[in-house]
């Protein structure tokens, strides 16, 4: 099996688009926790490459399963990889790479779950900034995009100022509209 991406396989000469997940294209930019960028792209597919390896070299050997003859817009079919034990147990790589952070759920809610908690956790890519790889692609077809995916504590922040400050506003809004009461009686000098 060779790994062309961290969402693509080849295997004798067929394409295997992973399915449920979305992973950066390579020559995708994202920025780490620090701010620095990197290519996203080039992370999942060697977080893919690694992942792979280093089971193989727990005995697990990989299976990639069909999804009986789908493909995708490019002909490629789609597929899950699966991960099978000697001793019968399974691992779901698409399931990995999007807990990891190294991919997001895409094409149904199977792995959105996953996508949240890595979200949360701040792994893989959410330890950044990146942009969601189907809106990466749109915009290099000249199609308008979404902002940024953003960490979750960064959207947290925008939630918590976008709220105050409407707060603010209202209880301006309030005060402006209220009567001014004059005082009656006797001032004191």
């Amino acid at each position: 099996m060779r790994i062309v991406d961290g969402d693509t396989v080849k295997l004798g000469g067929t394409s295997y688009r992973l399915a449920g997940i979305d992973a950066p294209e390579t020559g995708q930019a994202a920025n780490d926790a620090r701010g620095r960028s990197f290519d996203a792209g080039a992370a999942a597919t060697n977080a893919l490459t690694r992942y792979l390896v280093d089971m193989q070299d727990q005995n697990w050997q990989a299976d990639i399963v069909s999804h009986s003859g789908k493909v995708d817009r490019y002909g490629r079919q789609l597929a899950h990889i699966e991960l099978v034990h000697r001793d019968g147990s399974t691992l779901d790589v698409c399931a990995w790479m999007v807990a990891e952070g190294w991919a997001v759920a895409e094409y149904g809610a199977q792995y959105r779950h996953l996508e949240n908690e890595a979200r949360r956790h701040r792994r893989g890519l959410w330890a950044g900034e990146f942009e969601r790889p189907k809106d990466w692609r749109r915009a290099r077809r000249g199609r308008p995009v979404r902002a940024p995916a953003r960490s979750g504590w960064l959207s947290l922040l925008v939630l918590v100022l976008r709220v105050t400050a409407g707060l603010v506003l209202a209880l301006t809004l309030a005060s402006l509209r209220q009567p001014r009461r004059r005082r009656r009686g006797r001032r004191h000098w």
